[in-house]
């Protein structure tokens, strides 16, 4: 009975030393002129560098992109800019696209100050935090609003 019980107890532990435990990671959110976004799906690509976070609802799809000169390794601050990032590997573009409707149109906002992102990288997972940063409609250039964020990548690449 004794040897059962030793038996028993080593299997159990064998059992509970090898079970790998699950971390959820979540998607974190975004806000701009007073609506909070919550992240749906996080989606690095390594063929263009860049983290797409999407936030979809009934009839919505907006969508959050950092663009990187290449996906960050490890963790960093980047200076946010308009389009593509410079070769220096310092900075980030960001825009992002609010659309509403069965035909899913609307603006695209760009930066238009230049703060620092925070990049921090955990268990090759990107997450970004960024300030606050004034952000443009491409089209209308009187609708400027601030946007926060602090997003993760949610999908292994």
């Amino acid at each position: 009975m004794k040897k059962i019980s030793i038996a028993i107890l080593a299997i159990s532990l064998l059992v509970i030393a090898s079970c790998k435990k699950e971390t959820k990671v979540s998607g974190g959110s975004w806000a701009f002129k007073g609506t909070t976004y919550d992240v749906k799906s996080g989606i690095p690509s390594s063929s263009d560098n860049t983290l797409v976070l999407v936030s979809s609802g009934s009839n919505t799809y907006n969508q959050l992109l950092f663009s990187f000169y290449t996906l960050p390794p490890a963790d960093g601050s980047y200076t946010v800019v308009q389009g593509a990032p410079d070769t220096t590997g310092t900075q980030v573009g960001v825009s992002m696209t609010l659309t509403t409707g069965a035909t899913y149109n609307g603006p695209t906002y760009l930066p238009v100050s230049s703060p620092s992102a925070t990049v921090t990288v955990v268990n090759g997972r990107i997450k970004v935090s960024l300030p606050s940063t004034d952000m443009m409609n491409a089209t209308d250039s009187t609708d400027v609003s601030a946007l926060t964020a602090t997003v993760n990548q949610t999908v292994d690449y």
